[in-house]
Parts: C-alpha cells; sequence; structure tokens
C-alpha cells in the first residue's frame, strides 16, 4: 500500500494460514506460504479478510547445492517460499520447504535463510532461488548471520528430557561448527502440547483462533509437525511463536532463553554472563521473555507475565523495569528514545526513555532483512 495515501499497490492472496512475517531486500520481497501439492500461489483479488496469524528430531546430513543440482523441481513440502518483486508483486521463485517458517525469512549477503516449525534449516541464493544447504537440525529459532556463521537455537532431547542451546553453523555449508550446544538448559516448554512457551494461554489461543473460523487449525498449517517438535498446535500460537532467538552485538550473542539471559561470546561460546529470571508467577518451565531488540548499551525485553525492562548488554545489570497487567508477545521496537509493545489483549504502549539508546530497531529482527547486528 501506498504510505502517503493507502491506496494499494498489489495485493495477492496466498492461503491461510500464513504464520510469519515476508522480508524485505534490495527490492525484493520473501514470504512462506502453505503450497502443499498446488506448485504456486496465483496472483488475484484478496478475498474475505481471514485471520493470518504469524519435532524434534535428530540431526541429520546436509544436502550440498552440489547435491541438489537439477533436483530443485522434485523438492517437495507442504510450504513454499516465495521471491516477488516488492513493487509489483511479479512472483521472481518459490521453492518448496517442509513447512511454515518460523517468525520470518533471514536476508544476509545475497542468501535467504529460514528455519521451519519441524527444524529445518534452509539456505537459498537470494537472487536465484538455488538451494545452497538445507540441515535437519531441530532448529528452534529463525536464525542470525553474523561474521560467516548461522547461529540458531536446537532442541535434543535425553532421556525424555527437552534441552535447548545455541548452535553455529557454517553459513557457506550449514555444518555444525560446534560438537555441543552453548547455553544449554531445560527446555520443557517445548515439549508436546506445551506451548512453545508463547505468551499467550491456551484458552486465549483457542478463542482467538475460533473467532476467525479456526475451530481447528486447518490442515494447511502442518501443526502436527509443530507441536511435535515445539509444542505448538494453534494458529496463533504458530504466529507468536519466536523461540529463543539471539541478536549479536560487539562480539557477543544475547538471547532469552526459558528463565535466563545468555551472553555468550561469539569466537569461542563461552558465557561473558548469565542472569536467571527468579519470582512469583514464574512455572519451572518457562520461556519468559521474547526475543531482545537491541540499542547500543542495552537489551530491551518485554515479558509472558507483563514485564517490559531494559538489561545492559556488559553486565545484564537492570537499567529500569515496568510491569503491566498483560502478557506481551513480540519484542520491542525502538525509535528516537521510545520502546513500542503490543500487550495479549491489544494494548499498545509507548515507554519514552529519554535515552538515544533506545533507536534504530524497527522492525522484528531489527529491519526488513530481519538480521540486524550491532
Amino acid at each position: 500500500m501506498n504510505e502517503q495515501t493507502g491506496k494499494v499497490v498489489w495485493q495477492e492472496w496466498l492461503g491461510d494460514p500464513l504464520m510469519s512475517q515476508p522480508a524485505v531486500s534490495k527490492g525484493r520481497l520473501y514470504m512462506a506460504y502453505p503450497g502443499g501439492g498446488r506448485g504456486h500461489a496465483q496472483q488475484q483479488a484478496l478475498p474475505k479478510a481471514h485471520h493470518s496469524a504469524a519435532m524434534h528430531g535428530s540431526s541429520k546430513p546436509v544436502q550440498s547445492a552440489q547435491q541438489q543440482e537439477g533436483k530443485q523441481e522434485e523438492e517437495t513440502g507442504s510450504h513454499r517460499l516465495l521471491c516477488a518483486d516488492l513493487r509489483t508483486g511479479k512472483h521472481i521463485w518459490e521453492r518448496a520447504i517442509s513447512s511454515d517458517v518460523i517468525s520470518a525469512p533471514v536476508v544476509s549477503d545475497g542468501k535467504v535463510y529460514a528455519t521451519t516449525f519441524d527444524g529445518t534449516s534452509y539456505s537459498f541464493d537470494a537472487a536465484t532461488g538455488a538451494l545452497v544447504w538445507k540441515k535437519e537440525n531441530a532448529g528452534t529459532s529463525a536464525p542470525t548471520v553474523v561474521a560467516g556463521d548461522v547461529v540458531v537455537t536446537q532442541k535434543e532431547e535425553r532421556e525424555g528430557v527437552a534441552y535447548e542451546g545455541l548452535q553455529r553453523l557454517d553459513a557457506r555449508q550449514g555444518t555444525a561448527k560446534d560438537n555441543h550446544l552453548h547455553a544449554r538448559a531445560k527446555a520443557g516448554y517445548l515439549g508436546r502440547d506445551k506451548g512453545g512457551g508463547v505468551a499467550l494461554k491456551e484458552p486465549a489461543q483457542a478463542a482467538l483462533d475460533s473467532s476467525v473460523g479456526f475451530g481447528s487449525a486447518p490442515a494447511a498449517a502442518e501443526l502436527g509437525k509443530a507441536n511435535e517438535h515445539l509444542g505448538v498446535k494453534t494458529v496463533v500460537g504458530g504466529w507468536a511463536y519466536q523461540g529463543s532467538r539471539a541478536a549479536y552485538s560487539k562480539g557477543r550473542m544475547l538471547n532469552a532463553q526459558g528463565r535466563y539471559l545468555n551472553s555468550i561470546n561469539a569466537s569461542d561460546g563461552g558465557f561473558a554472563w548469565r542472569a536467571e529470571v527468579s519470582g512469583g508467577g514464574l512455572s519451572e518451565d518457562e520461556q519468559v521473555f521474547s526475543p531482545p531488540a537491541l540499542g547500543e548499551e542495552y537489551l530491551y525485553l518485554s515479558s509472558s507475565l507483563g514485564h517490559l525492562l531494559s538489561v545492559g548488554q556488559g553486565d545484564g545489570r537492570v537499567g529500569f523495569m515496568y510491569h503491566f497487567d498483560d502478557p506481551m508477545v513480540f519484542q520491542p521496537a525502538l525509535a528516537e528514545g521510545g520502546v513500542y509493545v503490543g500487550t495479549s489483549n491489544g494494548l499498545l504502549i509507548c515507554l519514552q526513555t529519554g535515552s538515544r539508546d533506545a533507536d534504530g530497531w524497527y522492525a522484528w529482527g531489527g529491519n526488513g532483512e530481519h538480521n540486524k547486528n550491532k
């Protein structure tokens, strides 16, 4: 739409539900949609508005671009990743992916990266759509790309207990750089039917789904895979799920994982600091915070219990903390000293900090490519 007039420039019906955001880079839009066996989306007038909200598995060998050469048409999956011209909406390429994308595709250095709800991670050439690599690595978050590494959180199970931690993949080949997970901790919120740590209680998720005609999740959502791997089983739960995605700042990977805030040295994977969240109202296995938004010196976090706070990147000390009555689902946006965040009941909050630090994080992931590094 034209931002000045509101006039529709182009529109297209991609199917329902859409549980991830688009990414925008260099005049192109990248978007996942439930393609299934119908080949490709058809451009047409948008029908009546629908609610479009946004596995456990062992690691399997990477499939390289050479192995995939000539096999693009043989790839199958319940969803498609579409590249379209941002100005006209014309389709440039699309590729099969195994399920919907967690949060959003990520664009960096001429590649499009994505992790899907069944735990598979992908790298595609942004210009041509050629598959660079694919890895079934039990991923649990959208990737962060920095300095030749693709950083994802990853799930593993030991003796029936779910754990989550950070893993570094080589950006060129998709191979794991480490033989263990960094900042590994128990992750009961990723168990089947546990909700994935989304800051919306199950009755609220069911009510929101039912209010827009999803009394039960449509088959196109493939939520059986998402529930098995992440504990997510509703459309609104898939839309709200962000996992423990890390952000990069000044040589450190920073993420909120379960009850912990982690600052990890990107060079060796060791802790710079770790803080544990405590207090009333917390369950033993809970994803407390959404992924952090980054200022220059502080992290800005919103919580499933209604907290909005800043934390020093260097030492983990709390800068400010406020509490509101309702859970906050998504990470804050930062602009010109304002911290903007929405609550689960539709309230929009702007906190004016009076500091220039709260600026430059204008969208989920920081920018249209969803991969802003500080």
